[in-house]
C-alpha cells in the first residue's frame, strides 16, 4: 500500500469513527430531551428512553465495533 493510499484509508477510518460516535450523542441527547421534556404526549417518554439507551449503546460499543472489523479487514 502507497503512503498515499494509505492516508486515505485512515481518513476514511478517522471519518467513520467520528460519524459514530457523532450520532451516538445525537440519538442519546435527542432520546434524552425527549423523554424528559415530553413534546408529544404521555406515551412518548419510552420512546425517549429507548432512543437515550440506543444513543449511548452507539456511543459505548460502536467504535469498539469499528475496531474489531478493521482488525479483521488488515490480517
Amino acid at each position: 500500500m502507497t503512503p498515499s493510499e494509505d492516508d486515505a484509508l485512515w481518513k476514511r477510518r478517522f471519518e467513520a469513527f467520528a460519524l459514530v460516535r457523532l450520532s451516538g450523542l445525537v440519538f442519546l441527547f435527542g432520546g434524552l430531551m425527549v423523554a424528559l421534556k415530553n413534546p408529544f404526549g404521555e406515551e412518548f417518554p419510552v420512546i425517549g428512553t429507548l432512543l437515550a439507551i440506543s444513543g449511548a449503546a452507539d456511543l459505548l460499543f460502536g467504535p469498539r465495533l469499528l475496531k474489531k472489523i478493521w482488525a479483521e479487514e488488515d490480517r
